[in-house]
């Protein structure tokens, strides 16, 4: 992705946030994160393989974006505008994959340094060894909201943890996969579908 790429996403994110879809505290609090952390969210991988998604800088404020508009248009085709609101939107949408930046101190992708395993397996990054909180990306991106004082309802929290669906074991246990929560469900729906329809790379 160019510099210009990158920048254009970069004004985005930050039209819609400030186009008062989230309230004036949130947003603030927002701003204050992305201040602090907004390179690396603007400047990290969605995954660490050429043959996932969006393995590349700028990759995981991509596919948000992805998702954020997707997230919209399936709203609208549902007319679930009274149920679900815009502001529920935004912040699930652009911070679902925020753990993928890493915590406070820690990157979660590191460059592969490996050449056989980037020239032969298209592994462009790697998980950070150095980042040994236990955590998902998901129950990450929740703790770092958290860290920023960014409350989240209970529909948003479980969206957040639960986006991955049964992809991921954890999730399996959690009686949230199981209730009707139509912030979760699209959430789940439009993340699988841009992923694998059209973000994937498997040239």
């Amino acid at each position: 992705m160019t510099k210009e790429e990158i920048e254009k996403y970069v004004k985005f994110v930050e039209k819609i946030i400030e186009d008062n879809f989230i309230n004036k505290e949130r947003k603030e609090k927002v701003l204050k994160m992305l201040e602090e952390i907004g390179d690396r969210y603007f400047l990290s991988p969605a995954s660490s393989k050429k043959e996932f998604h969006c393995a590349f800088p700028g990759g995981l404020v991509q596919h948000s974006i992805n998702i954020l508009k997707l997230m919209f248009k399936m709203c609208e085709t549902l007319d679930l505008k009274d149920e679900i609101s815009k502001e529920s939107l935004v912040l699930v949408s652009l911070f679902h994959d925020l753990g993928k930046v890493g915590s406070l101190k820690e990157l979660y992708y590191v460059e592969q340094t490996d050449e056989w395993r980037k020239n032969k397996l298209g592994e462009y990054y790697t998980i950070n060894k150095n980042l040994n909180d236990g955590l998902t990306h998901a129950q990450r991106s929740i703790r770092l909201l958290s860290q920023f004082g960014i409350e989240l309802t209970d529909e948003e929290y479980c969206s957040i943890l639960g986006h991955d669906g049964l992809y991921v074991d954890s999730n399996k246990s959690h009686e949230m996969m199981y209730n009707k929560n139509k912030l979760l469900r699209i959430l789940q729906f439009v993340d699988s579908f841009s992923t694998f329809c059209i973000e994937r790379d498997r040239k």
